[in-house]
C-alpha cells in the first residue's frame, strides 16, 4: 500500500459498525428515558403546540395525577417540559430550590412555607395531590430529565402597615377587577416563559374557569387560556367525569364535597381534547386545616 492508498471498509465491516452504533444509541436512549408512568388517555404525539393548558377542578387526586402522566408522556417523546402551576410568584425561588434538592424533610418543610401552602383559604391548589405532583417533577429533575416548575401567579409578598379599617372587605367590582388582573398576569407570565424557554413544552395546570370566556358576574371576563391563545397556539385539555368528590372550602369549612357527573368545563369553551375520568376522589390540603 503506497501513501495514496486508503483503506475502504468492506460490507461486513460497515454492517458491524452500523450494528454497534445502533446498539450504543439505543443504550443511550434507554438510559435517558424518563422513569415515570405515562398517561394513556390521549395521544401525546398529537400535541404540536408549545403551550398545553389542562383545565382542572381543584382538590382531586386524579387530575394532578393525569398531569404528571402527561408530563411523562412528553418527556418520553423527547420533549423538555416546564410544568406551570397556580402558585404565587414569590414561591418561584422555593420551587427552584426544591427541584434541586434531594427532597428530604427539611427541603419539603421549606417548600411548604410558601404563601399558597400556608394560606387560610384552600381550594385544592395546595392539596396533597399537588404536593405529590411537584415531588414527581423533582424526582424527574434529579434523574437527569429536562424539567422545570413555573409559578404562574403574580408576586403578592408586599407587606405594608394597614389598619383593620383599611382592610375593608372587597366589593363585587373589586373582585371582578382582581379576577381580570389575575388571569392577565398568569397569561403574561406563561407567554414570557414560552419566549425565554422556547425549546420547552409548557404544561399549565389551572382551574377550568381559566379556559372559559366570561361568567355570570363578568360576561366580559377574558381568561388566561383565551388570552394566551390569541398570541400563541394553545392545546387545551378538558375533563369529563362520572362524578366523585373534591376537597374545597365552603359552608362548614374545609371538607370533601361532591362533584356531579358530566363535563368540568363550560359549553362553548375551546377544547382540543377531552379526557374522561371515571370517578374523582378528594385530596385534602397538604398542611392540616381547621
Amino acid at each position: 500500500m503506497n501513501g495514496c492508498d486508503r483503506w475502504s471498509p468492506s460490507p461486513i465491516h460497515r454492517a458491524l459498525f452500523a450494528a454497534l452504533l445502533a446498539s450504543m444509541l439505543a443504550g443511550s436512549a434507554a438510559a435517558m428515558e424518563a422513569d415515570c408512568a405515562p398517561q394513556t388517555k390521549i395521544d401525546a404525539a398529537k400535541i404540536n403546540t408549545q403551550i398545553v393548558l389542562v383545565g382542572e377542578s381543584h382538590g382531586t387526586k386524579e387530575l394532578p395525577a393525569f398531569t404528571a402522566g402527561l408530563v411523562c408522556s412528553l418527556l418520553r417523546a423527547g420533549k423538555s417540559v416546564i410544568l406551570a402551576v397556580e402558585r404565587n410568584g414569590e414561591e418561584q425561588e422555593g420551587l427552584n430550590r426544591y427541584l434541586d434538592s434531594e427532597g428530604g424533610d427539611s427541603a419539603r418543610d421549606a417548600l411548604l412555607q410558601g404563601e399558597r401552602w400556608q394560606s387560610k383559604y384552600q381550594d385544592g391548589r395546595a392539596s396533597q395531590a399537588m404536593l405529590e405532583l411537584i415531588e414527581s417533577m423533582r424526582a424527574l429533575r434529579q434523574a437527569g430529565q429536562r424539567i422545570g416548575v413555573l409559578a404562574l401567579g403574580r408576586n403578592e409578598n408586599l407587606n405594608v402597615p394597614m389598619t383593620a379599617a383599611e382592610r375593608a372587605p372587597l366589593t363585587p367590582e373589586d373582585n371582578i377587577l382582581q379576577s381580570r388582573i389575575y388571569d392577565r398576569a398568569m397569561a403574561d407570565n406563561l407567554l414570557f416563559a414560552s419566549i425565554l424557554y422556547r425549546t420547552y413544552v409548557i404544561v399549565a395546570l389551572t382551574g377550568h374557569s381559566h379556559t372559559a370566556k366570561g361568567y355570570a358576574q363578568d360576561p366580559e371576563f377574558l381568561p388566561m387560556g383565551y388570552l394566551i391563545n390569541q398570541q400563541a397556539p394553545t392545546f387545551i385539555i378538558g375533563f369529563e367525569t362520572g362524578g366523585g368528590m373534591a376537597w374545597s372550602a365552603g359552608g362548614g369549612g374545609y371538607k370533601e364535597r361532591p362533584i356531579a357527573a358530566g363535563r368540568l368545563y363550560r359549553e362553548g369553551t375551546k377544547i382540543d381534547a377531552v379526557v374522561f375520568i371515571d370517578m374523582l376522589t378528594a385530596s385534602p390540603s397538604a398542611l392540616p386545616r381547621p
